[in-house]
């Protein structure tokens, strides 16, 4: 894979994540404590599991 190649993947991953953080926040509600939701978002952001 070229180094453009994986850029590209490297982008769409990070894009990802931005969207699923994006509709947990688009939804107006979120079901659990801040502490919960911080932590959601920080197993989106290391990519751990499919949250």
């Amino acid at each position: 894979m070229s180094e453009y190649e994986q850029t590209l993947q490297d982008v769409a991953t990070e894009l990802g994540k931005y969207a699923k953080i994006k509709a947990l926040v688009d939804a107006g509600h979120y079901e659990g404590d801040a502490l919960t939701f911080y932590a959601h978002v920080v197993a989106i952001v290391k990519g751990e599991g499919d949250v």
